[in-house]
């Protein structure tokens, strides 16, 4: 079976992207050529993985978010739009919980 084109006018936002499933998905978005937006927490995991994925010759943005407050979440898509992106992707990797 054929690999499909290579979709290097598209963009993902990968959120829960600093470990695990979030990861692996921004790995294999950008192998296929999607350029990757990052939104997690822990900034530094989420540069480690821009800096990856950049080598490979795709845009790796890093939008370093805690998706449980609420005022982060509602400022998002601005920062999104700030960078210049419309993205075709929204993966909603994030896991959150609430206690009480």
């Amino acid at each position: 079976m054929a690999l499909p084109t290579p979709a290097t006018d598209r963009t993902a936002i990968v959120t829960g992207a600093s470990s695990g499933i979030g990861v692996e998905l921004a790995r294999q978005l950008a192998a296929r050529g999607h350029g990757v937006t990052l939104v997690a927490r822990r900034a530094g995991k989420l540069t480690e993985l821009a800096e990856e994925l950049s080598q490979q010759g795709v845009r790796a943005e890093v939008l370093a978010t805690d998706l449980s407050d609420r005022a982060q979440r509602a400022a998002l898509p601005d920062r999104v739009d700030e960078l210049g992106l419309t993205p075709n992707i929204l993966v909603n990797n994030a896991g959150l919980s609430t206690f009480g």
